[in-house]
């Protein structure tokens, strides 16, 4: 499950329009001043995002030509999951230098491979997690559609895989007593101050995280709103935290996945025996871009030879969809149904 998936039940943005979304937050955020600290991280990000489009592309090429043509940059806001495998391949690893000034005196440098400052990479990278809580947060899923996905998609034995941070799926099967926070995201979470003996009867594994969970000390743990986020699940302890260093406990949706957290690369493991012992796997809403290597290795070591294997996706470019998923799972696209309407058209 894609971000194509949550576009279409609750209107969710596409990672091509993320920044765009995230600036239509600080304007409203702007707009409430409620809130001066949500302002001044989304004003830096934006600054932060100009500087590095500066720095990777505006200048460069005004060198090259001796500022004899103006360059006016097109698709880099909309390069999203590009922008975040930048700073995470930045926060991977740092390179030394011996450093001799003119008085003799030697020291060491450590930087990022191809910035500065590790902090300034840190500090992006965290108003980035935090404007896609505020972004996502608040958004609540069409029931309608939901019920219609439930009903044509779901029983029981069904297990979600998703790639998405928001809990409009969560929320809905919750309400329908089918999911539980503390067993239903494939591993188990300690709910302080309650037991719960209802389980879950439809597991969904976060590959990227989720908008409520913290790490502490390389454990995942449950938190449920801040002041100002309504409750999303009755009956269940209410904490507040600062979802300003909450937001780092998230893997961005980057081409270089940084496993830091233990407990996220158990859920990958997990996710992949569901996959293996499934008899059937839908796709929805998920490109599966050929850059993402590390969902290519998951899905590499899984024989889809004997299941029966559906994408819905309404991309236009149906044929290098189709090459997409041939060249992940092995398989001949013909063995693969591939359904190009929108999901809407699809449940209803």
């Amino acid at each position: 499950m894609g971000a194509g998936f949550s576009k279409a039940v609750a209107d969710l943005p596409l990672t091509k329009d993320m920044f765009d979304s995230f600036e239509s937050v600080l304007k409203i955020q702007k707009e409430l001043g409620v809130n001066s600290s949500h302002i001044k991280r989304g004003e830096a990000l934006f600054e932060e995002l100009d500087d590095l489009q500066n720095k990777l592309l505006i200048f460069p090429y005004l060198n090259l030509m001796n500022g004899e043509k103006e360059i006016t940059p097109k698709n880099w806001r909309s390069n999203f999951e590009g922008i975040c495998s930048y700073i995470d391949l930045n926060l991977a690893y740092q390179i030394s230098s011996c450093t001799k000034d003119k008085h003799g005196e030697i020291g060491d440098l450590t930087t990022p491979p191809f910035e500065l400052c590790k902090t300034s990479l840190q500090d992006f990278r965290r108003n980035i997690s935090f404007y896609l809580y505020l972004t996502l947060i608040n958004k609540k899923g069409d029931t309608v559609l939901l019920n219609k996905f439930y009903e044509n998609f779901l029983n029981d034995n069904s297990s979600i895989i998703s790639f998405n941070y928001d809990l409009v799926m969560e929320s809905f099967l919750f309400e329908q007593g089918k999911w539980f926070p503390s067993d239903g995201y494939g591993i188990p979470f300690n709910i302080k101050g309650k037991s719960f003996s209802r389980s879950s009867e439809i597991q969904i594994f976060k590959m990227h995280g989720s908008l409520n969970w913290i790490d502490k000390d390389g454990n995942l743990e449950l938190v449920w709103n801040d002041t100002s986020i309504p409750h999303k699940f009755p009956d269940y302890p209410t904490d507040d935290f600062n979802i300003y260093f909450t937001a780092g406990t998230w893997m961005l949706p980057s081409f270089i996945k940084q496993f830091s957290i233990p407990k996220i690369l158990e859920i990958w493991s997990r996710a992949a025996k569901q996959l293996t012992v499934a008899e059937e796997v839908l796709f929805i809403g998920y490109r599966l871009p050929p850059e993402d290597s590390a969902v290519y290795a998951l899905l590499s070591n899984i024989d889809f030879t004997n299941k029966t294997i559906t994408v819905i996706n309404p991309d236009k470019e149906i044929d290098a969809l189709k090459e997409n998923y041939s060249r992940a799972l092995r398989l001949s696209s013909s063995k693969i149904e591939f359904i190009s309407k929108p999901l809407q058209e699809v449940w209803l």
